[in-house]
């Protein structure tokens, strides 16, 4: 049965997707989210019969899913729920390792925020609760210049019409190797280790990625957050110190890498997805 796949990226994993999809009868349409001026009496939506991931700016997304009302992998909830680091990490502590972290909400109390900081020893980092791609993560190295990125967060959350303002103080893991793990329907097909030219190690900061075996614990780890936290397709992000392996965070709208780089058939899984969403 051929299906249109509706794909609101136009980046790589778009990109890399095309061919391997229609050769499996399943055609990829692009769906504009971002910069698109949409009558709301007549909105011009292509026709598709699932969602793929859905899109970062909900305003938009909405208007898509009430004209189409079509099945998702990675619907509106999932990704909410992937997007948010404070909510992720409550919820992977008990079946996993996770870095020692602090949410401190706003307004913050600055004697309860140093306290906390202190608990868990500087130099940590300090992220926001929902961001992607590394923005906004910073690595603290003593009580001054905590006090002097909470004044500068202070400034700037004053303004903003809505948005979320809590933060997270996180313990560093120095030396740490930072792996991503893409998981498809439960099962890790591939991961690769990511080496940033700085602490950071995000792809799109650029860092560069080899792959690595997906074994042994870290398939066990990343398919246990995946199940946890019930997201179809994911990419687990996982810190590895000292022997420990940690869950960071996780990406409900991973990019796929080079093919190439994972130990299975990526796009197989891929489509029998698709095809169990789509019903």
């Amino acid at each position: 049965m051929s299906l249109r796949l509706g794909v609101a990226t136009q980046g790589p994993t778009y990109e890399r997707m095309q061919a391997p999809l229609a050769a499996a009868e399943i055609t990829v349409v692009p769906l504009d989210s971002a910069g698109v001026t949409l009558s709301l009496s007549e909105p011009e939506v292509p026709a598709f019969d699932v969602g793929f991931v859905y899109p970062p700016r909900f305003g938009t997304a909405a208007v898509i899913d009430a004209v189409r009302a079509v099945p998702w992998v990675n619907d509106r909830a999932t990704v909410a729920r992937s997007r948010n680091k404070a909510a992720t990490l409550a919820a992977l502590a008990d079946v996993v390792q996770v870095p020692p972290t602090v949410l401190a909400a706003a307004p913050r109390d600055r004697e309860a925020v140093a306290a906390a900081a202190a608990e868990l020893g500087y130099p940590l980092v300090l992220k926001p609760t929902v961001a992607t791609q590394g923005i906004g993560v910073t690595r603290v190295a003593d009580r001054d210049a905590l006090e002097g990125v909470l004044d500068y967060l202070d400034a700037i959350h004053r303004f903003p019409p809505t948005g979320e303002k809590s933060v997270l103080l996180q313990a560093y893991l120095p030396e740490a190797t930072d792996i991503r793990v893409m998981v498809i329907d439960g099962t890790a097909v591939g991961a690769v280790e990511r080496h940033g030219p700085g602490w950071k190690h995000n792809v799109h900061r650029g860092a560069a990625v080899r792959s690595v075996p997906v074994d042994g614990e870290i398939a066990t780890v990343a398919e246990t957050v995946a199940q946890t936290l019930a997201i179809d397709y994911v990419g687990v992000d996982l810190l590895v110190s000292e022997g420990v392996v940690y869950c960071s965070e996780t990406n409900a709208r991973p990019t796929i890498d080079d093919p190439a780089l994972y130990e299975r058939d990526i796009f197989a899984r891929l489509v029998r997805l698709i095809r169990r969403v789509a019903g």
